[in-house]
């Protein structure tokens, strides 16, 4: 079988890129080739991987990309694309009039794969591709659910992500992260690791901690993300300003690799992820559920998004209202007694081996020989 497969970059430190390389690492190139159009690309190019593609910032970039998506779809058995917008488009404009059908699949991952709401060229492309796929692989069942709500005839199933075991550091390397962050014995430690912005809920986080402060004075929010927006990240320097809680939250925006992230997650008691749904902008999965899992860590999410695929409620973590702080809260205190702690965190080592990104390969390269 001969795969050409599309996605924005093949980086594992980048989340698009690790989820897609994560899928097409588990495909059998024994019995199947492959070529991969990227966006961007590692320093070290695969030997399946060609960067040609432009970013999508102009109509001539775009209709570049189409074409060179035909070129190579002509030579292909299956298209797979890693997103719908604006990869799926790609392929699904490359195809048409191709003399030989050809199958397209696609990833419907979170906010790039719903159609927007209003009319638009862009709901027009995305509804078209999206009924041309031959099936929509989706990371998580609410991720299918917004897709079936914009485009009721699709044909969409679901292929939740692996878990990517991020190695354990050593002694010596962990001096060396405590010499850097300086963490020290405090505790509990509760952490968030995203992009520090609205939609992850790092603020609704600050102030369910900021209410746990008197039952636990040591408490440590440690907050480990990008921080591009200024104006959300200076909300919670200045709401723990104003709410005598700023040796309470700790901000990071240069952990630069898995080994500082295994650090971070070495050292939090829950990790907390309170995402924040922003219209057709929402949490489709999160990978960093599982990562926090497999370090033993409790959890707790969202609920009303794809988050709650990533967890297992009343089982290793639980699920919040979006944007509650005190229910946040609540939960938060359910996972500091040390019964319900220790009980979550043998669940969260075995929820973790639930998922595999062998099992998501192997869903994928089902679904293309059906």
């Amino acid at each position: 079988m001969r795969i050409l497969a599309l996605a924005h970059n093949l980086r594992p430190n980048s989340g698009w890129g690790r989820f897609s390389s994560c899928v097409i690492d588990n495909f059998d190139l024994k019995e199947n080739s492959l070529v991969v159009l990227t966006e961007k690309t590692t320093k070290e190019i695969r030997k399946y991987e060609l960067p040609v593609l432009l970013p999508h910032n102009s109509t001539t970039s775009f209709i570049r990309n189409v074409l060179l998506t035909r070129k190579y779809c002509k030579q292909a058995d299956v298209v797979q694309a890693f997103d719908i917008w604006p990869y799926g488009v790609y392929a699904y404009l490359a195809l048409l009039l191709l003399p030989q059908k050809k199958k397209l699949f696609m990833s419907g991952v979170g906010t790039y794969s719903i159609p927007p709401e209003n009319f638009s060229i862009k709901k027009y492309l995305m509804s078209k591709a999206i009924l041309r796929a031959t099936e929509i692989l989706s990371i998580s069942n609410y991720t299918k659910t917004r897709i079936l709500e914009r485009v009721p005839e699709a044909h969409v199933s679901v292929a939740l992500m692996g878990n990517t075991p991020i190695v354990r550091i050593n002694e010596k390397e962990r001096d060396v992260f405590e010499a850097e962050f300086k963490l020290g014995n405090r505790h509990p430690i509760i952490l968030t690791v995203g992009e520090i912005k609205n939609r992850k809920g790092q603020l609704d986080t600050l102030k369910a901690v900021a209410r746990l402060k008197t039952e636990y004075p040591d408490i440590l929010y440690v907050v480990v993300g990008g921080d591009l927006d200024t104006n959300y990240v200076n909300k919670l320097k200045v709401f723990a300003k104003e709410n005598n809680c700023e040796g309470n939250l700790r901000i990071i925006s240069n952990a630069k690799d898995d080994k500082a992230l295994s650090y971070f997650y070495g050292k939090a008691i829950v990790f907390a992820l309170n995402s924040n749904n922003e219209k057709d902008h929402f949490e489709g999965f999160g990978l960093v559920f599982l990562e926090a899992a497999s370090f033993g860590v409790p959890v707790i999410g969202s609920s009303g998004c794809g988050i709650e695929d990533a967890l297992e409620s009343g089982y290793n973590g639980y699920l919040t209202k979006q944007g509650d702080e005190i229910d946040i809260a609540n939960k938060l205190r359910l996972l500091l007694n040390n019964e319900t702690h220790q009980k979550f965190s043998k669940n969260s080592l075995e929820f973790c081996t639930r998922f595999s990104w062998e099992k998501t390969g192997k869903i994928y390269l089902d679904a293309y020989n059906r």
